[in-house]
């Protein structure tokens, strides 16, 4: 198993090839957002997918003071089950308003 320096290492020469710049040129919309953007970032910083030992969960039910049963599109699960950081995704050239820019702490 590598450790922590090397996992680093891997991870910033990913982040370094990796082409933000046409990523966010093809992305036309939220869905699209989502495929060429935020999921190859969580794929490079190792985030796992699946229903049983996954830390990244999308669509998931978010319940937050007034707000229950709200939808988010990706939960991060970083010790345990509960999400430690909820991202709703939007056009990659959008300008977010006050409502969507809001940061919530769990």
């Amino acid at each position: 198993m590598a450790n922590r320096k090397q996992i680093v290492k891997e991870i910033k020469k990913e982040l370094d090839q990796f082409d933000f710049k046409k990523a966010i040129e093809m992305c036309e919309n939220e869905a699209q957002t989502r495929m060429y953007l935020i999921e190859p970032f969580f794929e490079i910083l190792r985030f796992n997918r699946g229903m049983f030992a996954g830390d990244l969960h999308p669509e998931f039910t978010a319940d937050f003071g007034n707000s229950v049963s709200k939808k988010v599109d990706y939960a991060i699960a970083l010790k345990g089950d509960s999400p430690t950081i909820v991202i709703e995704a939007k056009k990659a050239s959008k300008t977010l308003n006050d409502k969507e820019n809001t940061i919530i702490l769990i």
